[in-house]
C-alpha cells in the first residue's frame, strides 16, 4: 500500500473492522487496532524466487480480515532434540543420558515432519498494532500531531524458523502498556515476516550470478522502508522508528546497521534495541557453494533456474532436510559476506567505521548464551579443536591455535570453567553472541546503553518472554524484572533514554564499560563482563601472533582469496577519462558496479583541464539530477565547481545549492572557492523547503545535510548572516575552509562552530581576525580542533594567550580524565584507554602528528565515500597543527606556543620584533628629539632556539620559521641546552630483542609537491642534481688528536696481536682508503677499516653489539657536546622528531657568507646525525640476526625513529643583489639599492604617455638621481625613514652588537662580492654527492662527510603572496 492520502479511507475501513474483530485488548489501557497481513512485497515466487523482494506493483482494495495466517516456510535442526535433553541435565548436575537422546532423535526422524498449514512462499506481510488514542488522532484530519514513536520487531529463530506473531508469544500488549506508564499515547508496533532457510539465505557466487544472496536481509530492508513510507498514515512518525531484534533478529539488525558498508545512506530507522545478536561468521564462498550444491542435490536439479521451476512443497521439503542435518549448534543458513549488502563481517565493518553513525543503540545479552548450542560430545581437547575449525571453517590455523591455547585454554589451565562443556560454551557465547554487543559499544564511541539478563539460568532466548510479558507465566520467574525490561525498552523507543518511574537510572556504557544487570531480585550496575581480553582479541585478529612467514609461504591461498581477485577493480583506478569510464560502465553489470562509482563519485575530476569541457559536463550533470535514479545519485561524494559566472552553469537560481544537496544524499565534499553564486541568496535558501524534492523521496526537507568537507575560499558574495545560517545545516563537517571569505569573521559565524562536534580542520586565513574574534573562536572550538589555520590576520600575543587557555593542551592542563574535560567521540583519551583494549593503530596515530594531516583528510574525503574518520576514534587533543604566520606576534608570543609542548606542526613564518616594537615610536613626530627612542636590534627567531630544544624535542614534526633560527647564533647562553647523556646512551644490558613490531613506514616521495600553505606562485628546485666532474683532492684536515677519530661509527676489526690489552675498539670516519679519505677531506685513521668485502670474514673479530652501541652513543654525545660548546643556532639534534624544516625569507644573495656557511654547516650536522642513526640501526639489526630473529622494523623506519629530518625548504625572499656598502635595518625586507621601479606605483592620472616617460628614464637615462624625485626627497617605502623622522638623529646598529652612534667605530669596509645562496648550496650538494658516489664505486662503506640523503627544496616567492590572481575560469596570472 503506497503512503499517499488516497489510501487513507481504506485504512479507515480496516480500523472499523479491527475494532470489532481484530482488536488486541490492553489491560487498563483501552484498546488497539490490529492491521494484520499488510503486503509489503510482491509474492517471491516464480522468477522472483531467490531474488531481492520487489515492492507491490498494485494496490489490493479488498479487506484482509486477518483470519488467515501468513508464515514463511520453516525448518529446524535435529540437534534441538538432543539439546532439550542435555541442557536441563547439565544445569541440574545430572549425567547426560545419551542413549535416550539418540532414541528420541531416531523417533523424530522416523515420523514425518510437522508442516504448519499457514506456511506459504507468499509470506512477505507485516502487522501494525496502533493504540486507540493514537489512531483516534488521525480520524480527524484537522487534528495536528507530530506522530507517535514506532517499534519494529524482527524475530529470531536461527534464520530458519520464526514468524511475526510467534504463535501468540509476540503479543505487543504488554509493551504498549509499558510505553503508556507516563501518561503518553504509547508506541505503534510493527512486525514483518522475512524469508527463512534456503528461501531467504541461499548464497554463493552461483546464486549471485542469477539471484540475490542474503535475500532475507533485503526483505527486512524493504519492510523497514515500507514503515518510512506509510507509517504516518497510522499516526506514526517515520523519524522516530526503533528496531527491536533478538538472536537472529538482533544479528539481522546488526547487519542492517553495517549494510553496504554505510555507503547507501542512512538506515531506514533511527534507533535499535539489539538483544543477543547472533550469526555464524562465514566470510568465504566455499561453504556457501557447498550449501547451495547440497540444496540442489536434494531437489534433484542442477541449476538455480531449474530450482525456480520446482513446486513449493518440494522446495520446503528439501529445506527441512538440509537444515535438519546441520552440525550441532549450527543452522546451515544465515547472513554471509556477499560483497554488496554484506561487504565484510559486521565486526570488521564496525572496526573500520563503515556503518551508519547516526543511530542510537540499546544492547543486551544473556548471562549464558552458549550452552544451548554446545554439543555434549566434545569431551577432550582434540574434539574441541575440531569443533572450532568446523564452526569457523575459514579460520587461519595459527589463529585457531591461539584461540584454543591462549584465549580458551584447556580446563587444567583456566579458572573460567571446570569441564570441556563449560569451555566450549564460553567460546560459542562470546564468539557468536556477546562479543557482538561489545563491538557495537566500541564502534559507537561507548555512547550506548547496555544490560545483561541474568535471571537464572539466563540461557539464550529466555529473555523473550520477559520482553513480551503480558501477565504471570511459567516462563517468567520475576514479573518485576519483566516489567522493568519492558519499561526500559519502550522508554528508549519514546525518548532515546531507557528509564522508568520507579526504576534505577540507566547509565551510558562509557569508557568504564558500565551496564545494568537484570536478575530476579534486583537491578544493579556492573562492569560489562564482555569487555575482556578475549573479545578484544577477536575484534582485532591482526594482533594475534601468526606463524613464521617462511612457513606460511607453503600454504596456498584460501579459496575466497583465489576467486575474489578482480583485476578490473584495480585497473579502474587508473581510468581517468570520462568517456572511457562511461563506456566501461555500460559493458556489463559487473563493470557497471566497478566503474559507475568512479564516474559519478567526483564529476569534475575526469573531464580534463579544458574549461569549456568542465563547465559543459558539470552543467549536464546538474540537469541530469532531475531524472537519475536515487541509487546512482547516491554515488556522488564530491562536487567541485570551478569559479565561473552563473551563466556558464546554466544560470543557477538562488535555490541551486539546496537542490543539489537534496539530490545528492551522500555528498560529503563541496568545493566552491571563488564561486560568485555561492552567495547570500543561495545560503539563505537552505532554510527554504524545496518544491522539487524528487519522486519517492518523501515531502520533508532535512534540517541538516551530511556534508563533511566544505572549501569556500575567497567567496566575496557571502554575508555573515547567510554564512551563520548555512553552517547550522552542516553539523557533520570535518574540514572547513573559509579563508578570505566575506563575513567569516563575524561572531555569529564563529559561534556556530560550537555545534560541529566532528570538526578537525579549520582554515580562517586572511579574514581580518582580531584578538576579540579569537576569544569567540576559541570558546566555540575548544579542544576539538586539531588543525587551525589563522595566517594573514591581525592577531597579537593576546590571541596566543587565548589559544593557550582554550585550545591547546599544555603541560599545566594534562590530558587526564575528568568530567569537565571535553572528550573524544571514543569517550577515552589515549592514556585513559581501558585496560585490555588495544590502542589505535600506530600508523593512524602517526598521521595525526605529520604535517600532511590536512592533505590526507582532503584526499580521503574527495576520493571516495567515507563512513568514519580516524579522528572519531581518538580523544580530543586540542590544536596540534597551528598555522599562525603573517600576524602581529612577537617572539615572546611564539615562545609561549612552543612551551606548550603540544604542537606537532607550527607555521610561525617571519616575526619582525624590531618593526613591531618601533611602530609607534618611529612614526611619532611630536616627541622632542632627546626623547626619541633610537632604533636598535632586538633578538629575532634565534631567541627560540633554546625554547625549541627544551619543549619541542619529542613532539614537533614540522616547523616553518624565519631563517635566523639557523643562520644566527643564539645569544641567551644560560638557556642553551647542554648534552644529555641519558637521552643518547643505550643500555648496555639490552640486546633489544624484545622490541615490538612497529607500524608500517610511510616514506615521503621524492617528487612531492611544494606545500600548499606557501603563498604566491612558488618555483622550487631540488638541490640534488646530477654530479659534475670529480672534485680535486684536498689536503687532509689537521685536527686535534682524540681517542676516536670521527663522529661516524662503522665498526672496526683490529688484529688481536696489534691491539693493546686495554684498548677499546673504536669507530673510523668513513671506512674508505686513505686516498679516498683525503679526497673527501677526512683524516685517515691509524687503524684498519672494515670494508664491505671483508665484513663476512672479519665478523668474528667485530666488537659485540653492546659495545658497538655504546661507542656510537659516546660518539653522538661528544659530537653534540662540541656543537653546543660553540655559538650556534638551531641544531638538528635539538629536534630529533622534526621531519620538515621550512626557513622563510632566506636572502637570495649573501654579502659576508654568514647565511651560506650556517646553512651548509646545518646540512653537515644533519648528515652526521643521519649517519650515526644508520650505523646504530645496522648494529641493532646484526644483534637481531645473531639471535636468529628478524629485525622488527624496516631500516628506513628505524632510522627515522632516531633522526627524522628528511626535508629542508628554503623560501628565498624576492630581493636583488646587495652592494658591499648596503646598510639596512634589522629584519628589513628590502635593500636601499633595490630599483625604485619595484615599488613605484602607476601615475595618478593613468596617462599612457606619462607611463612611457617613466619607463624611458629608467632604461635610457637618469634625469633624477637616486635620492630625489622632481626636487623632493624620496618617500618610496623601504628606502628611507618616513618624512616625520628625517629631522631626528637616527642610528643604524648592526645585528649582532647593538651600540650607540657615538661608540660605533667608523672603519672603512672591504669591498666584497655578494654570493648567490642557492648556487653555493647547489655546489656543495653536488660535491658531496659526487664524493658519495665515488665511495660507492670504490666498493667501500657509504660514509661520506657532509653527504645527507635528505631533500633540500628552494621556493622562490614572486613578489609576495598577493602577486597573482585567478580568473573565473581558474587560470592563474601574475599581476603586472
Amino acid at each position: 500500500m503506497r503512503g499517499d492520502n488516497k489510501a487513507f479511507p481504506i485504512f479507515r475501513r480496516w480500523s472499523y473492522y479491527c475494532t470489532e474483530a481484530g482488536g488486541v485488548a490492553v489491560p487498563d489501557s483501552g484498546r488497539t487496532y490490529n492491521f494484520s497481513n499488510i503486503r509489503y512485497a510482491e509474492p517471491p515466487v516464480g522468477d522472483l524466487r531467490f531474488r531481492a523482494p520487489v515492492p507491490p506493483q498494485q494496490v489490493n482494495r479488498s479487506v484482509d480480515q486477518g483470519l488467515v495466517g501468513r508464515v514463511c516456510p520453516q525448518a529446524g535442526p535435529a540437534w534441538y532434540i538432543i539439546a532439550s535433553e542435555f541442557d536441563p541435565a547439565y544445569l541440574a548436575g545430572k549425567p547426560f543420558n545419551a542413549s535416550a537422546a539418540e532414541a528420541a532423535l531416531a523417533a523424530a526422524n522416523a515420523s514425518p515432519p510437522f508442516v504448519d498449514p499457514r506456511e506459504t512462499e507468499d509470506c512477505l506481510f507485516l502487522d501494525v498494532v496502533v493504540p486507540e488514542q493514537i489512531f483516534a488522532q488521525i480520524q480527524n484530519s484537522t487534528s495536528a500531531s507530530k506522530g507517535a514513536p514506532v517499534l519494529v520487531w524482527i524475530y529470531g529463530g536461527g534464520y530458519t524458523a520464526g514468524e511475526k506473531t510467534g504463535g501468540g508469544l509476540y503479543n505487543p500488549a504488554g509493551l504498549i502498556k509499558a510505553s503508556q506508564v507516563d501518561g503518553s499515547d504509547g508506541v505503534i508496533y510493527v512486525a514483518p515476516n522475512y524469508r527463512l532457510g534456503a528461501f531467504g539465505w541461499l548464497a554463493g557466487p552461483s546464486v549471485q550470478s542469477d539471484g540475490t544472496a542474503n535475500a532475507g536481509l533485503y526483505d527486512q530492508r524493504l519492510a523497514l522502508q515500507w514503515v518510512q513510507d506509510n507509517i504516518h498514515l497510522f499516526g506514526g512518525d517515520p523519524n522516530r522508528v526503533t528496531v527491536l531484534g533478538e538472536s537472529a533478529g538482533g544479528g539481522s539488525v546488526m547487519h542492517q546497521i553495517t549494510a553496504f558498508a554505510g555507503l547507501a545512506g542512512k538506515a531506514p530507522f533511527q534507533q535499535a534495541v539489539i538483544q543477543s545478536p547472533g550469526f555464524q561468521p562465514l566470510p568465504g564462498n566455499f561453504q556457501q557453494e557447498q550449501a547451495f550444491d547440497t540444496f540442489l542435490s536434494l531437489l534433484n536439479v542442477s541449476t538455480l533456474a531449474e530450482a525456480r521451476q520446482v513446486n513449493s512443497s518440494a522446495l520446503s521439503k528439501a529445506n527441512v532436510q538440509q537444515v535438519a542435518g546441520s552440525p550441532y549448534g549450527l543452522f546451515s543458513y544465515g547472513p554471509v559476506v556477499d560483497g554488496l549488502f554484506v561487504p565484510a563481517l559486521p565486526g570488521k565493518l564496525l572496526l573500520q567505521g563503515s556503518f551508519d553513525h547516526s543511530l542510537k543503540l540499546m544492547l543486551g545479552h544473556n548471562a549464558d548464551e552458549g550452552l544451548t548450542f554446545t554439543t555434549p560430545f566434545v569431551t577432550n581437547d582434540t574434539a574441541h579443536d575440531e569443533f572450532v575449525k568446523s564452526y569457523v571453517p575459514d579460520i587461519d590455523p595459527s589463529v585457531a591455535g591461539y584461540i584454543e591455547d591462549q584465549l580458551y585454554p584447556t580446563v587444567s589451565n583456566s579458572t573460567l570453567y571446570t569441564d570441556e562443556t563449560g569451555r566450549l560454551s564460553l567460546l560459542i557465547s562470546e564468539l557468536a553472541f556477546v562479543c557482538n554487543t561489545l563491538y557495537l559499544d566500541r564502534a559507537f564511541g561507548n555512547e550506548t546503553f547496555a544490560y545483561q539478563f541474568s535471571v537464572p539460568p539466563a540461557l539464550h532466548g529466555q529473555d523473550v518472554p520477559y520482553t513480551f510479558f503480558n501477565g504471570p507465566s511459567t516462563d517468567v520467574l520475576s514479573d518485576a524484572t519483566a516489567i522493568a525490561l519492558q519499561e526500559y525498552v519502550t522508554s528508549f523507543a519514546v525518548s532515546g533514554i531507557p528509564r522508568g518511574p520507579s526504576l534505577p537510572s540507566f547509565p551510558l556504557y562509557g569508557s568504564n564499560s558500565t551496564i545494568i544487570n537484570l536478575n530476579a531480585t534486583s537491578i544493579t550496575e556492573i562492569m560489562d563482563p564482555t569487555a575482556n581480553a578475549r573479545c578484544n582479541t577477536l575484534e582485532y585478529p591482526s594482533n594475534i601472533p601468526r606463524v613464521d612467514q617462511a612457513a606460511m609461504d607453503d600454504i596456498p591461498p584460501s579459496y575466497e582469496a583465489a576467486i575474489r581477485r578482480d583485476h578490473w577493480s584495480i585497473i579502474a583506478e587508473y581510468v581517468r577519462s570520462s568517456d572511457d569510464l562511461c563506456a566501461a560502465s555500460r559493458v556489463c553489470k559487473r563493470w557497471h558496479q566497478i566503474y559507475a562509482p568512479l564516474l559519478w563519485g567526483n564529476p569534475a575530476s575526469h573531464f580534463g583541464t579544458e574549461n569549456d569541457r568542465v563547465y559543459v559536463a558539470l552543467t549536464r550533470f546538474k540537469r541530469s539530477l532531475k531524472w537519475v535514479r536515487y541509487g546512482v545519485r547516491s554515488l556522488t561524494h564530491t562536487l567541485h565547481l570551478p569559479p565561473a559566472q552563473a551563466e556558464l552553469y546554466d544560470g543557477p537560481h538562488p535555490g541551486w545549492l539546496r537542490d543539489v544537496l537534496l539530490k545528492l544524499p551522500n555528498l560529503q565534499s563541496l568545493v566552491v572557492s571563488q564561486l560568485p553564486f555561492f552567495d547570500h541568496a543561495s545560503l539563505l535558501a537552505l532554510r527554504t523547503p524545496s518544491t522539487n524534492n524528487g519522486e519517492g523521496e518523501g515531502n520533508k526537507q532535512p534540517s541538516s545535510f551530511p556534508l563533511r568537507l566544505l572549501i569556500a575560499t575567497q567567496c566575496a558574495n557571502t554575508t555573515q548572516r547567510s554564512l551563520g545560517d548555512a553552517l547550522i545545516a552542516f553539523p557533520n563537517l570535518v574540514f572547513l575552509d573559509l579563508s578570505r571569505t566575506s563575513g567569516a569573521r563575524d561572531p555569529k559565524v564563529l559561534s556556530k562552530l560550537r555545534a560541529m562536534s566532528s570538526l578537525q580542520i579549520l582554515k580562517l586565513s586572511g579574514i581580518q581576525l582580531r584578538d576579540a574574534d579569537v576569544v569567540i573562536l576559541a570558546d566555540a572550538i575548544g579542544f576539538k580542533i586539531r588543525s587551525l589555520d589563522v595566517r594573514d590576520n591581525f592577531l597579537t600575543d593576546n590571541s596566543v594567550r587565548t589559544l593557550l587557555h582554550w585550545c591547546l593542551k599544555t603541560l599545566d592542563k594534562p590530558n587526564h580524565a575528568s568530567a569537565s574535560r571535553p572528550r573524544g567521540l571514543s569517550g577515552a583519551a589515549e592514556e585513559d584507554w581501558p585496560s585490555g583494549i588495544l590502542k589505535p593503530d600506530p600508523a593512524v596515530l602517526d598521521e595525526f602528528r605529520d604535517e600532511s594531516f590536512d592533505e590526507r583528510y582532503l584526499k580521503r574525503l574527495t576520493q571516495g565515500l567515507v563512513s568514519r574518520m580516524p579522528s572519531e576514534d581518538q580523544a580530543h587533543a586540542g590544536v596540534t597543527h597551528l598555522y599562525i604566520a603573517d600576524n602581529r606576534l612577537t617572539i615572546e608570543g611564539l615562545s609561549s606556543l612552543v612551551k606548550s609542548s603540544s604542537l606537532h606542526v607550527l607555521d610561525a613564518g617571519t616575526v619582525d620584533t624590531t618593526r613591531l616594537f618601533h611602530r609607534s615610536a618611529l612614526s611619532s613626530s611630536t616627541l622632542p628629539s632627546d626623547l626619541q627612542i633610537p632604533r636598535f636590534g632586538l633578538p629575532g627567531a634565534e631567541k627560540l632556539t633554546p625554547v625549541l630544544a627544551k619543549h619541542s624535542r619529542e613532539n614537533l614534526t614540522s616547523l616553518r620559521i624565519n631563517h635566523t633560527i639557523v643562520t644566527k647564533r643564539a645569544t641567551l647562553k644560560a638557556e642553551q641546552p647542554g648534552p644529555e647523556p641519558e637521552i643518547f646512551e643505550l643500555s648496555s644490558d639490552s640486546a633489544r630483542n624484545e622490541l615490538e613490531t612497529p607500524a608500517p613506514s610511510y616514506e615521503l616521495p621524492d617528487d612531492q609537491a611544494v606545500r600548499f600553505e606557501l603563498a604566491g606562485d612558488p618555483v622550487h628546485f631540488v638541490l640534488s642534481p646530477a654530479i659534475g666532474p670529480k672534485p680535486e683532492d684536498e689536503q687532509p684536515v689537521n685536527r686535534r688528536q682524540t681517542h676516536r677519530t670521527s663522529i661516524y661509527a662503522p665498526e672496526v676489526a683490529v688484529d688481536p696481536e696489534e691491539a693493546e690489552e686495554d684498548e677499546v675498539p673504536v669507530l673510523t670516519a668513513t671506512g674508505l682508503s686513505p686516498d679516498a679519505q683525503s679526497m673527501n677531506g677526512v683524516r685517515s685513521p691509524k687503524m684498519e677499516c672494515l670494508s664491505a668485502d671483508d665484513s663476512r670474514t672479519a665478523r668474528s673479530r667485530s666488537p659485540s653489539p653492546h659495545l658497538s652501541l655504546s661507542i656510537i652513543s659516546r660518539e653522538r654525545q661528544e659530537m653534540r657536546s662540541a656543537q653546543y660548546s660553540e655559538p650556534h643556532g638551531l641544531l638538528p639534534s635539538m629536534l630529533p622528531r622534526l621531519r620538515s624544516l621550512t626557513l622563510t625569507d632566506v636572502p637570495g644573495y649573501d654579502e659576508n657568507g654568514q647565511v651560506i656557511d650556517a646553512l651548509i654547516q646545518f646540512i653537515r650536522y644533519c648528515a652526521a646525525e643521519a649517519e650515526l642513526a644508520r650505523l646504530q640501526v645496522e648494529v641493532e639489526a646484526r644483534a637481531w640476526v645473531s639471535s636468529q630473529f628478524h629485525y622488527p622494523k624496516p631500516t628506513s623506519q628505524a632510522i627515522r625513529d632516531i633522526f627524522a629530518l628528511r626535508r629542508i625548504i628554503l623560501e628565498i625572499s624576492p630581493t636583488t643583489v646587495l652592494s658591499p656598502s648596503s646598510s639596512v635595518f634589522p629584519n628589513s625586507p628590502i635593500s636601499p639599492q633595490t630599483p625604485k621601479s619595484t615599488f613605484r606605483t602607476l601615475s595618478s592620472t593613468g596617462d599612457a604617455d606619462s607611463e612611457a616617460f617613466w619607463a624611458a628614464q629608467e632604461n635610457d637615462f637618469s634625469f633624477f638621481d637616486d635620492n630625489e624625485e622632481c626636487g623632493l626627497p624620496s618617500i618610496e617605502p623601504g628606502t628611507q625613514m618616513p618624512l616625520s623622522s628625517l629631522s631626528e638623529k637616527m642610528t643604524v646598529i648592526s645585528d649582532d652588537t647593538p651600540t650607540s652612534a657615538s661608540q660605533r667605530p667608523q672603519q672603512p669596509k672591504t669591498e666584497a662580492v655578494a654570493r648567490d645562496v642557492v648556487q653555493e648550496l647547489i655546489r656543495f650538494r653536488k660535491d658531496r654527492k659526487a664524493a658519495y658516489e665515488d665511495a660507492v664505486r670504490l666498493g667501500r662503506r657509504r660514509t661520506v662527510e657532509g653527504y645527507w640523503p635528505g631533500e633540500v627544496k628552494v621556493v622562490r616567492r614572486q613578489g609576495g603572496r598577493n602577486a597573482t590572481r585567478v580568473d573565473f575560469y581558474g587560470n592563474l596570472f601574475e599581476k603586472g
